[in-house]
């Protein structure tokens, strides 16, 4: 695989100024229709560097050139660049993409669509050899990470299932008993839980009926090896969301994660560094102030609520989340008539559920799956 090289020795193909390379990259944005993004198996994220290494062999060159290209987008299977001439497809190219963290990566593929889109210039699609994660390289996909808790006690399917999980560019945590699941997801907010119905002491059915008691309103998934008539039955009855049936593969999983699912919220001044500190903490009291709220809901105790609700406005506005602003400004319309239960219970869920969605300007990167959030014995 070639090795990086001289910048003298990478040729400049696209010809068009900065200013221009982004207004052709927004149009070609504009014109995807809906049904072609439809059409795509892996989620694709916005990708622009003014400059990635590609090397590339035309059939017929006695050696591969390098080129610094313009990229459009990137997925876990491919990216789409602008080049300076036609590919021809099939075409195997190396492109060098640089990490969050300032490593180097040659990432292999081949050519697997090529089109003209003006003033002498080709998108060029690459499929690669091998899946990458996109978060590696693109904060647009570090805040799209799906986070999954796994509640299960046998450390070696546990281990199994992050290790899967992580594979599927997924964050993952694990603790080994329903205590310590109905504990971390009432101190944060996670996508998905795996739970585990048959545990000792606290089992799977106790742990979720004590979070949707509680108010817990995310997607709880049951995993067990139970395959009796009416086990799947007695596990929704509790209150999860869906079943899936031990062992499991990863094709399993994968379906899990692409289930129907909300964009993640980030603040709309998750740019500027200024603030990112005070962006962070905001989205770390987050789990708290969501239990606080629906103790005050439960209660009926609407000075709570309402002050709870006015403070969430302010500073959801303050650090760039103005759905959440919004949304607890029609709260706050509702409580100023009288406290009605059934009036509130739509709005303030969704208000939670738009809370639930926040993201923080720096995520933390995830950590290997034999680390300390694994189960010992």
């Amino acid at each position: 695989m070639p090795k990086p090289i001289s910048s003298k020795n990478i040729l400049r193909t696209v010809r068009l100024s900065e200013a221009d390379v982004q207004a052709l990259l927004d149009q070609l944005d504009a014109h995807e229709t809906g049904a072609s993004k439809a059409q795509r198996r892996q989620a694709r994220f916005t990708f622009r560097l003014r400059g990635c290494v590609v090397h590339i062999q035309q059939p017929g060159d006695a050696e591969h050139k390098a080129y610094l290209a313009p990229t459009r987008d990137l997925s876990a299977k491919g990216l789409a660049f602008l080049h300076g001439g036609y590919v021809h497809v099939g075409t195997k190219v190396f492109l060098q993409l640089m990490a969050h963290r300032g490593a180097w990566t040659d990432v292999r593929g081949s050519v697997v669509h090529v089109e003209y889109v003006g003033s002498g210039v080709y998108q060029v699609g690459v499929r690669f050899d091998t899946e990458i994660s996109p978060a590696d390289f693109c904060e647009e996909a570090v805040a799209q990470r799906r986070r999954v808790l796994v509640v299960d006690d046998d450390p070696t399917v546990a281990r199994l299932c992050v290790l899967l999980l992580r594979q599927l560019h997924a964050e993952a945590e694990l603790v080994a008993n329903g205590q310590a699941g109905v504990e971390k997801a009432r101190s944060k907010n996670y996508d998905l839980i795996l739970m585990d119905m048959e545990m000792p002491e606290l089992d799977g059915f106790a742990a979720t009926r004590l979070l949707r008691a509680g108010g817990y309103r995310g997607m709880i998934v049951a995993v067990t090896a139970l395959d009796r008539p009416g086990d799947r039955e007695l596990c929704l009855e509790a209150g999860c969301d869906r079943y899936i049936a031990k062992p499991y593969s990863k094709s399993d999983l994968a379906a899990l994660l692409e289930l129907p699912k909300r964009e993640p919220l980030v603040s709309s001044l998750a740019g500027d560094p200024t603030i990112s500190e005070l962006i962070d903490a905001f989205v770390g009291d987050l789990t708290g102030r969501i239990r606080s709220i629906e103790e005050a809901y439960h209660a009926h105790d609407a000075a709570s609520l309402e002050r709870l609700i006015r403070n969430l406005r302010s500073e959801g506005s303050s650090y760039g989340f103005e759905p959440i602003s919004e949304q607890a400004v029609k709260i706050q319309s509702i409580l100023r008539d009288k406290f009605d239960v059934d009036v509130l219970e739509g709005p303030l869920h969704e208000l939670l559920d738009l809370c639930r969605l926040v993201r923080a300007s720096s995520p933390p990167p995830a950590k290997p799956p034999d680390s300390g959030d694994a189960p010992s014995g």
